[in-house]
């Protein structure tokens, strides 16, 4: 199933470079991270200077569009990190016995649970700018909601990607010493 790994990897390479690429135009001084600025605007005011500078710089849509096509990239990187980490897994001698399995398992699970992070961060973005011109009684809750679920992603992320390599690496050290 090396094929299936491989196509997740271009995937995901592809959606980041083209996400980067069209995102630079998102950048303004009140935006200085691009989408990223909105993602962990900490607060309504902060996340309405975002987009209106976004809409002043006339990248509104693009920011939508970007978010429509982030949905296509969560479902492709929590499939690679959830693929990587089986596989690494199940290469080890025994499966890795109890200890690999439940580590492989807990790393699936985180890299699901930035997978739904991250699509409540994109509905909730969508929602802050679907509303901006908009009294919206909840609109705190909602950007502390986008910022909460971005910061959980991130860090979502950071460990699935953290134990995939520690998979890696205790693989290439047994098949070394073996």
């Amino acid at each position: 199933m090396w094929w299936l790994g491989l196509f997740l990897l271009i995937g995901t390479a592809a959606l980041l470079i083209a996400l980067g690429k069209s995102g630079r135009r998102l950048v303004t001084p009140f935006a200085p991270r691009g989408g990223v600025s909105l993602q962990l605007a900490n607060s309504p005011a902060f996340a309405d200077s975002v987009i209106r500078s976004w809409e002043k710089a006339g990248v509104i849509r693009l920011a939508r569009r970007q978010i429509y096509l982030d949905f296509v990239l969560i479902v492709f990187y929590s499939s690679l990190l959830v693929f990587a980490c089986a596989e690494l897994q199940w290469s080890l001698p025994d499966g890795g016995g109890p200890y690999w399995r439940s580590f492989a398992l807990a790393d699936e699970v985180a890299a699901v649970l930035a997978a739904l992070c991250d699509a409540t961060e994109n509905f909730g973005m969508l929602d802050l700018i679907a509303t901006f011109r908009r009294p919206a009684p909840l609109r705190g809750a909602l950007t502390k909601l986008v910022f909460v679920s971005a910061s959980s992603k991130f860090i979502l992320i950071a460990l699935s990607a953290a134990a995939a390599l520690t998979l890696f690496i205790t693989l290439a050290i047994t098949r070394v010493l073996s």
